[in-house]
């Protein structure tokens, strides 16, 4: 899978498609970068987990072109280099989606530099360790026994909440969403700066 943050569910028939929904990566997307070195051993893979007493981070605009001609377009959602597939949104796309996300997202306060508006690092609460088809996905197995690097993800639609954010613990860094809601939304209220890549489904 490319990097990138959501994967959402669409209505195909009579089931649902998982869509992988992701930073935009083509060329013409602003991507934001740390303020400062991080220190050893800082992360920003959060696994499920609230962060209490959290300290907002200082981010600024990469707007590094690889032409002279191309103009980076600051988006809705934006990928933060180095920090695997993490996305921050800004307020117009949080107020859209809040009442769809709901209680299954925290938003992590960041502040970029240059900008006065609210900026948020989305962190998913929700996990759902079973979304994995086992038999039909391609995995290697650690030593103890665990699901290590996933080659190919199939997943299992029986396991998974209808119009939830979720995450599959494998594959933390990646926002999972079933149901139509999440894009639709993000159609109605113009808003910029992801990708939907179709991911597999069990068939049943």
């Amino acid at each position: 899978m490319a990097p990138s943050l959501l994967i959402a569910y669409l209505q195909g028939g009579d089931r649902m498609s998982i869509y992988v929904v992701l930073p935009e990566t083509d060329k013409k997307s602003a991507s934001l970068i740390f303020g400062r070195e991080l220190n050893a051993g800082e992360s920003y893979f959060f696994n499920g987990q609230p962060q209490q007493g959290w300290r907002p981070l200082t981010l600024e605009w990469n707007l590094e072109r690889s032409a002279p001609s191309e103009e980076l377009q600051k988006s809705d959602f934006s990928l933060i280099i180095g920090a695997g597939v993490n996305i921050v949104l800004n307020d117009k796309a949080k107020v859209a989606l809040d009442p769809v996300l709901g209680d299954d997202v925290e938003y992590l306060s960041v502040n970029i530099k240059g900008e006065k508006g609210n900026y948020y690092l989305l962190n998913v609460l929700h996990v759902v360790d079973n979304a994995l088809a086992l038999d039909k996905s391609e995995f290697r197995l650690r030593p103890n026994g665990e699901i290590g690097v996933i080659r190919k993800a199939v997943f299992d639609s029986r396991y998974i909440p209808d119009n939830r954010m979720f995450i599959y613990p494998q594959m933390a860094s990646y926002a999972m969403f079933k149901g139509e809601r999440f894009k639709d939304i993000c159609i109605e209220h113009g808003l910029t700066g992801l990708e939907f890549e179709e991911a597999l489904i069990a068939s049943s």
